[in-house]
Order: structure tokens, then sequence, then C-alpha cells
């Protein structure tokens, strides 16, 4: 189930993080196979038997006469890297209005060149990619401070209204 690499595509990292094995194929495709206490690799030359039944086989990698084997993992699954230009709000979380000095400009640019213009403003304060450090009061509170209707769309606020409300909502998170 999910997507696969091409049979040309090339393996371009392996990385070991914790009790996850993490594969990603210069097509795009990433492989992210979570071990937990049962899970295990094992790596086979290509004519090499198994030392474990082909039943207990999650993940079978085939590459320059090698095999990997990934038998007993808790979860296994595979999605494309995001594509920021596609997907502009794929790209992490954004800053940290809790932050002694946050970079207000730096979210203001988020919200103006990746966040829709119907979207509501509430919504957009809420969104961890656009912006992290507010809960439901301090947005509630920082719109009520400035009479400013939760369902406004992200349209109708210039560059000065959208500083004006990070600010107030940064000092409401601080206190």
């Amino acid at each position: 189930i999910g997507p696969h690499p091409a049979e040309t595509s090339v393996i371009e990292s392996v990385e070991f993080q914790r009790r996850r094995l993490v594969v990603e194929f210069d097509d795009g495709i990433v492989l992210d196979s979570s071990l937990r206490w049962g899970g295990e690799w094992h790596l086979y030359r290509e004519e090499e038997r198994w030392t474990k039944p082909m039943s207990t086989a999650r993940v079978v990698v085939e590459a320059g006469g090698r095999v990997a084997v990934c038998f007993g993992a808790a979860n296994v699954e595979t999605y494309r890297t995001p594509d920021l230009g596609r997907h502009p709000l794929s790209g992490g979380a954004g800053p940290d209005l809790r932050l002694v000095r946050p970079d207000l400009d730096q979210v203001i640019d988020r919200i103006v060149s990746e966040v829709p213009g119907a979207s509501r403003v509430v919504d957009v304060l809420g969104d961890q990619h656009v912006v992290t450090g507010l809960g439901n009061v301090v947005r509630s509170e920082a719109l009520w401070a400035m009479s400013l209707d939760p369902f406004t769309e992200c349209s109708e606020l210039d560059d000065e209204d959208w500083r004006d409300l990070l600010d107030l909502a940064r000092r409401f998170s601080s206190q």
C-alpha cells in the first residue's frame, strides 16, 4: 500500500532513527519502517537463504545483488517527499510566538505567500505550519482585543493588521 519507488530508482540515503529505519529513494519516495521491539532488517546476497520465513517479511528491497528484508516491523509506510511547490504548507512548523523575539516578518511572509486569501483568520492563527505557540484562548483574546471577527478572510488584512494581531497574540501568550 502506498507509492513504490521505480525499479530504476536509486537509494539516496538510509538513516536509523531510534527504532525506525528510513530509506529515501532518488524519485522522492520514502520508506519508513517502525521496528519497535520485534522488528529487524536483514541483508542477504541475492541467492542466499533467508533465516526467517518469507511470510513474516514486511518489506523486500532488491538492489545491486543484495536483498534487504524487514521482518516483523510494527508499521511500514511509503510516501512522497513533500513538494513545497505543490504543497507549500508542508514545510515544517512556523515560528514560535512564545520566543523572546519571534520573527513576525517570517510569519507574515508565510501568510501572504502560502495561505489562500479566503482562509479564515482564526484558522490561520491555529495552523502550526504558519505559526506556533498560540492556543485557543490566546487566539480568541487577540482577535477580541482587535475587534476582529474570527471568520474574517485573510485577504481583508494587510501586513500592518497582521503585525498588530501577531504582536497582540505574542503578548497574550507570554502572560
